[in-house]
């Protein structure tokens, strides 16, 4: 999409500078021989004693919105809408009937039958001007024109200059007025004073902007035929030429506002814009220009078009689509495409708005991309063009349609019915339709003719092969009998065949039915459904059909007609389905929920000459809204236009949303259970209703019990979440179940979608009687704590619920509770122990602890003592198991690496010391273990590994007759200096590397991990501080570090982590940190980090900036791996200059700055300089095929002094 520079359809819109004309100026010239006579007029302009407005210069700028280009189609033979007999004289106040010839003359007000926008003020009259061009706010005589913008005066120039057709061989002006357009025709006329040698033919249309003829959005259009002449003698013209220019364009009046073709004082078909010199006047020649005036914000524009090929362009063999609607929102607003496929919008306020295409059935949408819509932010005084969709038809679909309509049905007259047939498939189709007249009509005529069987009273047309795409009209004339009996229902209906493979068959069928009625006025609507009831009660999801009826009463023959219907604002634009009609016609939308269908030459006849053919009628269908409020009354009337008379407006039909909520009703509305003993029950059915009987659903979310005693009543069936049609019932069984004595209540509560009673509360009672006694009840009778560590703290609890439960209702007593067996004294009473009372329904909580003291099974048993008569003693086995908990360690010498200790740590004294044992492969040897001194529960063993390998340790224990055995594993590598080495976990993600000086001394490394649900911790060993910094690498998984730039390696330091300097290489899903302490590490991700620690991917060296520079420019260098850089300064003869770095660097994003010295730091001279990347790459962690050995890159710079 783009703001328009070029295209043939000109918006005029705001300027960017504001041009100021004297207001004097402008405004004397209206006044011009105001108080003088025809001739003291005449003298005095003859003499060159009228003063001539002041000339305005071309804006020094022309925006191409201001520009009025000529239209696609030129025309070959003069004006668009040719001069006929159906045009009348202008009658100009100061000349005289019938040809009112004149010089310098205006018309009085002239009424519109439309509403004309010029530039976002609405006008309803015009003033014709003699001076080719009509104005708004008050006549107007200056025969000298000026260049536009200009202050003080609002008009529209097909041609402005000094126009006089006193002679009798001049011609004169003509004007025609219709229902949404209004026409002037200056015709041969001749030039001030009084020549006719030559002579101008040329048309001004303006209209609503509804006009096809000149484009739908439209509603300006210049048309011209032969054009001979450019300025008059007043105006300091000789023989038609030269002196003031004429102008050829639209003028606000506000200085800003503005469209133009140009200026033009010459002969001759020279032409270069309207900002550019004077032009020849015979390049109008033939041409018409037809633009838009009436917005005075945005303007977006485009066509909708065939894409055969599919390419989302628009080729020259690809034909626009007529009558597709386009959409935009917020609003919405819609419009159709003219015969060319193209659509309007204008007069746009800023916003951000979306434009979409309704696609039509059987089409799909080649352009734009999915979601098939257009974002185009309108600020003001912007036109957008190209907002294009493109389309294909779906190959081979098979989906004829058919619509039938009729006039009025009175007794005695002529019924004529109309059968709009069409292919809107996509392949040709043999067809044949269908017509059957109601049964009280006698068949008279159809055309095109039609075989009529008298025996099932139909007419046929074998419609012989239907092109896809093809609309066509069918007509058929019955006779209605005298003796029909008003209010008879006359049904008609036609199909088209096939209907076999047809994709929707639904619209193969349709009917109609009307009413026979007496006297009626001939112009009126009629909507089906009717609805119900006086205000005609629809839903949501009615389709609405509407039929408007015409009929010519007047005396003599209407040749143009147009019905306009502006649509309720309940109703959906988007949902509008064009039916069937007396005659073909053209249709749009506009201005923007208007519907218009124009009948061009329809030449209908009036009633009095032929009362049967003066009729007509369309027919369209249309949804509400789905947004439309319940209760929302739809009203919809239609303005008929016959020719240039006052429209005639239909009588208003109505429609109502109806109430889609249901009205809830129950029955009983409350229930007393009366008495019922404990421990049984009595149930009681409520009819819940929807009194709603039309279109009402009552929907229910909960039927609950609420109130003081809900727990004593159950709903047994019809409770849930359900919904009820009009009308509908459901029975809803509640239960009395008493557990205790006395009055009880509660509430049966119903939540549903009714405003008026939400929720429906019915009251429900009844007693409770009988003998009532205790009931104890505990939620378990036995509890296993499993395996539980010896020593763990805190240790696991439990929680048993005593209940006082249904259906007792005498008080519970608990005189005690206490625990008892074996290993009683494992088993805590936490709380809730003791002696305590419990009313019906009450419930107490008791917490048990289990902490074993050994390793093995223990057990016990909780005891509640109650006053129950049945379970006096309540008994809850209670379980569980002592575990061992044995961790074995490894702790090198940081003086003598390879020896280490091994460390046993139990959480229970044991039998005997453990047994360890380790081996790397074959090797295999015991680590004899002795109790460390005061400690009771841990052992040391002494150790030396001997060589690099994986290693493991076999550790096992006995408590008891319990044993248990674990192994651990690790890797350990002897590392010598003087060598690039390294060692890796055993699960194989991560690694330390130790450069070769590094180390010292020989050095044995070990490397452990453990795993977790949550992460994964790495061990290296050992525990020392070296003078060179290791290398430590940790692999990520990139399905759970999707954004790895905030990743780190962390490193435990006392009790906390800390984050160390990282650098994340994707390419190898590496995290490299420096370390020069070993211990424990982990990776991490910071999501607040707003930094990346990824190095670059490529070696790329970075243009200087500033450049050109002085005094100085920074150079930058992405490095993908680590290595020996030089970065250096060249002159053009290739010498060395400067040497700007020249080291080992880490991968990453480096700098350097030069300030345009030399090695001695002498300032250099201006000129171009090189600066030159060398890269020895040492080590790198992964090295792409063909990197390894150096690389270098060149750029340029500029050094300004």
């Amino acid at each position: 999409m783009k703001p328009s520079n070029t295209g043939y359809r000109l918006v005029a819109i705001l300027f960017l500078f504001l041009w100021f004309f004297g207001s004097s100026g402008f405004a004397q010239a209206q006044q011009i021989g105001q108080d003088l006579s025809t001739e003291e007029y005449q003298q005095l302009k003859a003499a060159g004693k009228l003063p001539l407005p002041q000339q305005v210069e071309p804006p020094r700028s022309l925006r191409a919105e201001s520009i009025i280009r000529p239209a696609d189609g030129v025309q070959s033979n003069g004006l668009m809408v040719p001069l006929d007999t159906s045009f009348s004289v202008v009658p100009f106040t100061n000349g005289s009937p019938p040809e009112y010839r004149n010089d310098d003359g205006s018309t009085s007000p002239i009424p519109l039958s439309f509403t004309f926008t010029f530039y976002g003020s609405q006008y309803t009259q015009i003033y014709i001007n003699n001076n080719g061009n009509l104005s708004f706010d008050g006549p107007y005589s200056s025969y000298s024109s000026t260049g536009f913008p200009i202050n003080g005066f609002a008009m529209i120039a097909p041609f402005w200059a000094d126009i006089d057709t006193r002679n009798p061989a001049s011609g004169v002006v003509y004007y025609k007025s219709e229902a949404n357009r209004f026409i002037i025709i200056w015709d041969s006329v001749g030039y001030y004073s009084q020549h006719a040698d030559k002579v101008n033919t040329f048309e001004l249309i303006i209209t609503d902007g509804s006009d096809p003829l000149i484009g739908i959005g439209n509603n300006v259009c210049f048309s011209y035929g032969d054009m001979q002449w450019t300025t008059g003698d007043a105006s300091n013209g000789a023989g038609g030429f030269g002196g003031i220019p004429s102008t050829v364009g639209a003028n606000k009046g506000d200085g800003v506002n503005y469209a133009l073709v140009g200026r033009f004082d010459h002969e001759g078909v020279d032409y270069d814009g309207p900002g550019g010199n004077p032009d020849g006047v015979s390049y109008l020649d033939n041409k018409h220009f037809c633009f838009n005036v009436a917005q005075g914000a945005g303007t977006i524009s485009g066509t909708v078009f065939l894409d055969a090929n599919g390419n989302g362009i628009q080729d020259p063999a690809e034909n626009g689509l007529p009558g597709w609607t386009v959409r935009i929102d917020p609003g919405p607003q819609f419009t159709t495409t003219d015969v060319n496929g193209n659509y309007f919008f204008s007069f746009l306020a800023p916003n951000l708005y979306t434009v979409s295409e309704i696609l039509k059935p059987n089409w799909t949408q080649t352009y734009p991309a999915p979601p098939g819509t257009h974002t185009v932010n309108v600020d003001s005084g912007q036109t957008f063009v190209d907002i294009d969709f493109g389309n294909q038809p779906i190959a081979n679909v098979q989906d004829l349609s058919v619509s039938v309509a009729g006039g009025v049905a009175r007794p005695g007259f002529q019924k004529f019915y109309g059968i709009v047939y069409q292919n809107k498939g996509t392949i040709a189709v043999n067809g044949t339709v269908i017509f059957t007249l109601p049964p009280q009509l006698g068949y008279l005529d159809s055309s095109p003719g039609g075989v009529y069987n008298a025996g099932n009273h139909t007419v046929a047309w074998d419609l012989g092969s239907l092109p896809a795409g093809l609309v066509g009209w069918l007509w058929v004339k019955a006779q209605i009998p005298a003796n029909v009996p008003l209010g008879t229902a006359l049904t008609s209906s036609a199909l088209i065949n096939p209907i076999a493979g047809d994709v929707f068959p639904a619209d193969n069928r349709d009917s109609e039915t009307q009413i026979v009625r007496g006297s009626f006025d001939p112009n009126d609507k009629e909507v089906s459904p009717v609805g119900v009831g006086p205000s005609g009660l629809i839903t949501r999801e009615d389709t609405l059909t509407y039929q408007i009826r015409f009929q010519n009463v007047g005396t003599d023959t209407a040749f143009n007609i147009v019905v306009r219907d502006l649509l309720d604002e309940d109703l959906d634009l988007s949902t509008v389905r064009i039916g069937a009609s007396s005659h073909p016609f053209t249709f749009g939308i506009v201005d923007p929920r208007e519907l218009v269908w124009t009948f061009t030459d329809i030449r209908l006849p009036d009633s009095t000459t032929n009362e049967a053919a003066s009729h007509g009628f369309v027919k369209f269908t249309v949804k509400p809204k789905a947004s439309a409020a319940a209760g929302a009354i739809i009203q919809n009337s239609a303005a008929i236009y016959f020719d240039f008379n006052a429209p005639v407006i239909t009588n208003v039909v109505q429609n109502q949303i109806a109430n889609d909520v249901g009205n809830i009703a129950i029955s009983p509305t409350g229930h007393n259970f009366g008495s019922v003993d404990v421990g049984s029950n009595a149930s009681h059915t409520f009819v819940l209703s929807n009194e709603d009987l039309l279109f009402g659903s009552l929907n229910i979310s909960a039927v609950t019990l609420a109130g003081a005693n809900p727990e004593q009543f159950a709903i047994v069936s019809g409770g849930g979440s359900f919904t009820l049609g009009p009308g509908g019932t459901r029975n809803i069984v509640v239960r009395f179940q008493p557990t205790s004595l006395g009055a009880m209540s509660a509430i049966l509560r119903i939540t549903s979608n009714d405003p008026d009673e939400n929720p429906l509360d019915v009251a429900l009672s009844g007693s409770g009687t009988g003998t009532a006694f205790p009931n104890i009840s505990i939620n378990t009778t036995s509890y296993n704590f499993g395996l539980v560590t010896v020593g763990l703290n805190p240790s696991p609890t439990y929680t048993l619920v005593v209940t006082n439960a249904p259906p007792g209702g005498a008080t519970l007593v608990v005189d005690s509770v206490t625990v008892s067996g074996k290993n009683a004294d494992l088993f805590n009473i936490v709380s809730g122990g003791g002696a305590f009372t419990l009313g019906l329904n009450a419930s107490r909580n008791i917490v048990i602890r289990f902490i074993p003291n050994t390793v093995g099974n223990m057990n016990a048993a909780l005891k509640v003592y109650s006053n129950d008569p049945d379970t006096p003693v309540y008994n809850v086995a209670l379980l569980g198991k002592g575990g061992l908990e044995v961790t074995t360690a490894v702790f090198q010498n940081p003086a003598a690496t390879k020896y280490a200790d091994v460390v046993v740590a139990s959480n229970v004294f044991l039998s005997a010391a453990p047994t360890v044992r380790a081996w790397m492969g074959n090797d295999t040897s015991a680590i004899p273990m002795s109790l460390i001194s005061g400690s009771g529960k841990i052992y040391k063993g002494a150790y030396q590994f001997t060589a690099t390998g994986n290693y493991s340790l076999s550790t096992r224990v006995e408590v008891g007759d319990f044993d248990s055995t674990l192994v651990r594993s690790f890797a350990v590598a002897l590392m010598k200096p003087g060598m690039n080495q390294s060692i890796t976990a055993l699960n194989g993600r991560a690694m330390l590397r130790v450069g070769e000086d590094a180390l010292r001394e020989e050095t044995c490394f070990l490397a452990d991990y453990r795993e977790s649900a949550q992460e994964t911790l790495y061990q290296f060993g050992p525990a020392k501080t070296f003078d060179k910094p290791l290398t430590l690498l940790l692999n990520y998984d990139e399905s759970v570090y999707p954004d790895p730039g905030k990743l780190f390696i962390y490193q435990k330091q006392g009790e906390s982590w800390a984050a160390l300097e990282s650098q994340v290489f994707s390419g190898q899903r590496q995290v490299r940190a420096f370390v020069n302490t070993l211990g424990e590490f982990k990776l991490g991700y910071d999501a607040s980090y707003s930094g990346s620690n990824v190095v670059p991917t490529e070696l790329v060296l970075k243009q200087n900036y500033p450049n050109p520079f002085n005094p100085a420019t920074t150079i930058e260098y992405d490095l993908p791996q680590d290595g020996n850089v030089t970065v250096a300064i060249y002159n053009m003869l290739g010498q060395k200059v400067k040497t700007l770095a020249n080291g080992f660097h880490l991968a990453g994003v480096h700098r350097v700055e030069w300030n345009g010295t030399d090695e001695r730091g002498n300032h250099l001279a201006s000129g171009v300089y090189f600066y030159h990347l060398q890269v020895s790459p040492k080590e790198p962690l992964a090295v792409p095929s063909g990197e390894a050995g150096q690389t270098v890159q060149t750029r340029k710079l500029l050094l300004l002094r």
